[in-house]
């Protein structure tokens, strides 16, 4: 197809505008203003032999599902994109990916709106769902969106676009408090906020991680540690000054140094009075 309309076309099944089972390639024109279970605008199934649906131009768009893929729904073989295509504003989402159906990206893409995309595995922590097959060289993670918010399109180690949970971020450390002694437990820092995970803290280096700020009841140096899943380590210091005071007005950050999860001491042994991020 490469030029013409293919527009308010109905299926109850899959493909509205267009059902393909064998080849499909699209260049120009436009699908637009159809309805279908699944696959408003097209619906690309691999039924056991070569299947392949190329994009490079034209528009799908303004397209319905009642289930998934209100602009494209991919199940089994090749989808393959490149160049200037406009793939937006459809019902139910743009493009929908089966199972292990991955996004080819055969050129350079020229795209004014991100490739919108929702999957049918699930990602999880330790599982991102890999969108795309070629797009080293050819296309940037920019290129594409995740449809569902609670997921995030990001570049995995062999530079491929997959979809996965948003990375954990550290907002606000936790700061040393400056404290008196009064005879009574009281909390050693104040609480950090963490975007996409949960600060946890532990006193000293036994014990569990909690959500709970560590306490202390009497004078002396204190060494808390905290993270958030995911992130490199570093510390902040207090000093406490003075005997039977936890600082006397003095507490003090002495920096967040950055070191991998396991490292938790300086050269020299292990520095008292830290505040430190695993």
């Amino acid at each position: 197809m490469d030029g013409g309309a293919v527009s308010y076309n109905m299926a109850y099944g899959d493909g509205g505008g267009v059902a393909n089972y064998n080849a499909f390639t699209m260049s120009g024109g436009a699908i637009s203003g159809n309805y279908a279970t699944n696959g408003g605008g097209v619906a690309s199934a691999d039924m056991g032999d070569v299947n392949a649906f190329t994009l490079s131009g034209g528009g799908i768009y303004d397209n319905e599902a009642e289930d998934v893929g209100g602009g494209v729904m991919l199940y089994g073989g090749e989808f393959a994109v490149s160049g200037a295509f406009d793939l937006r504003d459809n019902t139910a989402g743009n493009v929908y990916l089966s199972e292990d159906t991955l996004i080819t990206v055969a050129g350079a893409l020229e795209l004014s709106t991100p490739i919108s995309v929702a999957t049918e595995a699930t990602p999880t922590a330790t599982a991102p769902v890999v969108l795309t097959d070629g797009l080293p060289g050819h296309a940037a993670t920019s290129d594409f969106a995740s449809e569902n918010p609670d997921y995030e399109v990001q570049l995995n180690s062999a530079g491929e676009a997959v979809l996965a949970l948003p990375s954990p971020e550290l907002l606000t450390p936790p700061a040393a408090k400056a404290l008196t002694y009064n005879g009574a437990a009281q909390a050693l820092i104040t609480a950090g906020t963490a975007d996409n995970g949960t600060l946890v803290y532990k006193l000293g280096d036994s014990g569990a991680y909690s959500t709970a700020l560590p306490a202390a009841t009497n004078a002396g140096r204190y060494t808390v540690y905290y993270k958030v899943a995911g992130e490199r380590s570093g510390h902040v210091g207090t000093k406490p000054r003075g005997d039977g005071r936890y600082g006397d007005g003095g507490n003090r950050v002495d920096g967040l140094q950055r070191r991998p999860a396991d490292e938790r001491r300086h050269s020299h042994g292990r520095r008292q009075g830290a505040l430190r991020r695993d």
